[in-house]
């Protein structure tokens, strides 16, 4: 998967919609020879742009061990600020601005209209944003770099001058607990090309039966209301398939989707698992909207699996890319899939 790479300069920045950032859609699909059997479901194109941030330390500080709900918690402060025509005294979901409202769109997206098959009578709409910290360290010494990507996800591509600026000021305000005031020293830009495929970051190639599945951050995955510690590959895909379809609904609308995932998921549970080194763990982010400790406990490691990944293919890069399971903007559940050893 190819793609350019720009700078973004914040000097005179006019936030404003950009139409010509929403890139053409991802086409997530897998070319296949002449007399092989149509796959029973492939996953809809959902366009997406990446920024790549570097912030710099301004002065000694302790930040928390995981950054993405730190990141998303200050950066949706940020960008709030930045575009509230009422100052913050109204609520989202009963401001009569929030249909237009940038902040809305990515960090509080509401249900507006009909909705997806399997969300039920839930209010709120996928976020169209994911945040993947970059750094893991705790301790900052003044210069010292922190990195993380901001992935826009459909239409709010179109919204990414906003997410500059939010970004400028979420660093002057200052991180963690403390407030420790960061520098922005580059944002840059990644468009994508569209171009799915077998191939992975690393020239490998999956193999048609042996497959590693890494998960890479903790990742919770609700099945029955209870959070899954030892999944099979067809809950996997039935998870991920759900978030990619869900996505495309709400921010890449217009295209059609196939929400009959049974034969999907009937395909997925002929795979088996191989071994399992995955671990279960521990992880708090405090809420400043419950003013609370949270859990963010999840599982990482590596699935093997062994069985036909044909169809699944265009699945795995998607998720590779959203994510999958609760906590998604934040950076939890992401997943990548390697060739079987």
């Amino acid at each position: 998967m190819g793609g350019t790479c720009a700078a973004l300069s914040l000097e005179n920045l006019d936030p404003q919609p950009v139409p010509g950032a929403v890139l053409e859609g991802l086409e997530l699909a897998v070319p296949r020879p002449r007399g092989e059997r149509a796959m029973p479901w492939s996953p809809p194109a959902l366009p997406h742009l990446r920024l790549s941030v570097r912030l710099r330390a301004g002065l000694e500080c302790r930040l928390p061990p995981f950054h993405g709900s730190m990141l998303r918690g200050a950066l949706g402060m940020a960008l709030r600020r930045a575009v509230c025509t009422r100052k913050m005294e109204t609520q989202c979901r009963r401001c009569p601005s929030r249909h237009s409202c940038v902040y809305t769109r990515i960090f509080e997206t509401y249900v507006e209209g009909e909705t997806p098959p399997l969300m039920g009578g839930s209010i709120h709409a996928p976020r169209p944003l994911v945040i993947e910290p970059r750094c893991r360290r705790q301790d900052f010494s003044e210069g010292d770099p922190l990195d993380f990507d901001v992935l826009l996800l459909g239409s709010a591509a179109q919204y990414h001058p906003f997410l500059a600026l939010a970004i400028e000021r979420m660093a002057r305000t200052g991180l963690g607990f403390r407030r420790a005031p960061f520098v922005l020293d580059s944002l840059r830009f990644r468009e994508q090309d569209g171009e799915w495929s077998s191939e992975l970051p690393n020239g490998g190639t999956l193999s048609p039966d042996s497959l590693r599945l890494h998960f890479l951050t903790p990742t919770r995955l609700l099945v029955h209301k209870r959070l899954e510690r030892q999944p099979s590959f067809g809950t996997l895909v039935f998870k991920m398939a759900r978030r990619v379809q869900e996505l495309a609904f709400f921010h890449a609308p217009g295209q059609p989707l196939d929400w009959d995932l049974g034969p999907l998921r009937e395909l997925a549970e002929a795979v088996t698992v191989r071994r399992s080194d995955l671990r279960w763990v521990d992880l708090q982010r405090y809420s400043n909207r419950q003013r609370r400790k949270l859990s963010a406990a999840g599982l990482v490691g590596t699935l093997h699996l062994e069985g036909d990944f044909a169809p699944f293919i265009p699945l795995l890069a998607a998720a590779s890319v959203v994510h999958v399971g609760k906590g998604a903007t934040m950076g939890l559940g992401r997943v990548a899939a390697a060739p079987g050893s």
